[in-house]
């Protein structure tokens, strides 16, 4: 599945995360706007692309970019993750959604 393209309405992990809307994009990953129904709020939601060239590169970029999240989360500057999985092959994170109004 291209995580480009994923609808308004897709659940993510069935029950839990739901997309809302696309966020941005880049070379390597794409971020959407989701609802988390656990926690009952909205979060953004960052998946991998899957790319032809370099794959394991951006692999481990990604888990590095992860892991600095998850270590610096007692910063207030710095948005909490919550989880990490697989979503049709592609690599995902959430964490807390902070809009640019705040």
């Amino acid at each position: 599945m291209d995580v480009s393209n994923i609808k308004s309405g897709a659940e993510i992990k069935k029950g839990e995360i739901s997309i809302i809307r696309k966020l941005g994009e880049g070379y390597g990953g794409v971020v959407y706007l989701a609802h988390d129904e656990i926690r009952n709020q909205n979060v953004a939601i960052k998946f991998l692309k899957k790319t032809e060239k370099n794959h394991e590169l951006w692999i481990k970029r990604f888990k590095r970019e992860y892991k600095k999240q998850l270590i610096g989360k007692e910063f207030s500057n710095i948005a909490e993750i919550y989880q990490f999985g697989r979503f049709h092959g592609s690599l995902y994170f959430t964490s807390e959604y902070v809009s640019d109004a705040n």
